[in-house]
């Protein structure tokens, strides 16, 4: 677990928040990162990842920047990136509940919108993303399938191609389905 005086330091310098930190806890379910909920001594709260292990170069800028424009659509609710480096990412916390009965509805319908308000001539990215610890190109496409070819599908079986047999059944269905 990290150090509270590392984060309240880094809350006092890069954030430049003048507030006491008043509890913080491990947040549970990633693998590569360590994340703590932090409460403020005014009741805010904070959310702070950190790398488990080695450093990744630009996962976290990629993090806070896709956050950004998700967050400038409106169109669905997403955490306020407030600061990254490469040590950190942190953004406001959002408060746990149930789903509301329709949420597979109203998330679906927030993608769409989504999807329809950031809409571009062409399928990419202006910087790289990471699926994990993998990175992805976002190298803009013409087309939408040649993009999710070229820059999702085949270098997630270039990687499977490392760890299953030469004549596997589903590597065999793989590359009928990208050729």
């Amino acid at each position: 677990m990290i150090n509270p005086g590392k984060i309240q330091h880094l809350l006092d310098t890069a954030l430049e928040l003048a507030v006491p930190v008043a509890s913080m806890r491990l947040a549970m379910g990633g693998s590569i990162n360590e994340s703590y909920l932090v409460t403020l001594t005014d009741q805010r709260e904070i959310f702070v990842k950190t790398h488990r292990r080695d450093r990744i170069a630009g996962m976290y800028a990629a993090e806070f920047n896709a956050l950004k424009l998700l967050s400038r659509s409106r169109t669905l609710i997403v955490p306020k990136p407030l600061y990254q480096d490469e040590d950190f990412l942190v953004m406001e916390a959002f408060r746990e509940g149930a789903p509301a009965a329709d949420w597979q509805e109203q998330i679906g319908r927030g993608l769409a919108y989504l999807h329809h308000s950031t809409r571009q001539r062409q399928y990419g990215f202006d910087m790289d993303s990471y699926l994990g610890t993998f990175k992805q190109s976002n190298q803009w496409h013409d087309d939408w399938i040649g993009f999710w070819r070229d820059r999702r599908i085949d270098p997630q079986l270039t990687l499977l191609r490392v760890l299953l047999p030469g004549q596997d059944p589903l590597l065999k269905a793989a590359d009928k389905l990208i050729t």
